[in-house]
């Protein structure tokens, strides 16, 4: 699971890439920088990587503060809850029609995508940003998703309510995150004695 703070430098990587490829005039503006608000939405909603790539305006209804997941994993849709912070960062995010996606580079034209390629193309970007910040071999896109699934544990949250936000198939995948909290409280409380 990647951290708030590891997802911070992963997002300053992406933005000294972006100025220094900028002054050279090797990326059009708003190129790369685009990833960023996209990396921090996965953090704050859990939401796969093919999930993100279909997602659209849309499928985002900000009255009742829900996203619709169109097509995830198991083929169903389902609807999970639009916090706070995911929606400060869609407010960061430019929106033009209903129907287009929300994350999309500035070249990008067009009303439909691979997602599959999107998500091989967004997950070796988060790669290399990773390396850019000097961060841990392990941690890749998904790991912002364990990220969200960690901070939910970690927080106190049931492995019920993180089998529902993650929408886990099995809830033995969310128990393990409960467990990992588990064992970070007991060593707190054994290094404090």
């Amino acid at each position: 699971a990647i951290t708030e703070d590891e997802l911070e430098k992963v997002c300053r990587a992406v933005r000294e890439d972006y100025k220094a490829k900028r002054e050279k005039g090797h990326v059009q503006e708003g190129g790369l920088v685009w990833k960023i608000p996209l990396f921090r939405f996965a953090f704050y909603t859990g939401m796969r990587g093919s999930e993100i790539a279909r997602l659209r305006w849309n499928h985002i209804d900000f009255e009742k503060d829900l996203i619709y997941i169109r097509e995830q994993k198991n083929r169903k849709e389902q609807t999970i809850p639009l916090n706070s912070k995911a929606c400060e960062v869609l407010e960061t995010v430019e929106q033009e029609d209903s129907e287009d996606y929300v994350f999309q580079s500035p070249s990008f034209e067009g009303k439909d995508r691979n997602p599959k390629w999107f998500r091989e193309n967004v997950s070796d970007a988060f790669r290399k940003a990773r390396r850019a910040a000097g961060l841990r071999e392990g941690l890749s896109f998904h790991s912002l998703r364990h990220g969200f699934c960690t901070m939910l544990a970690e927080a106190g949250k049931s492995a019920v309510v993180i089998k529902e936000a993650a929408r886990h198939a099995d809830i033995s995948t969310s128990m393990r995150y409960v467990h990992m909290a588990n064992e970070q409280l007991k060593t707190a409380v054994e290094e404090a004695f």
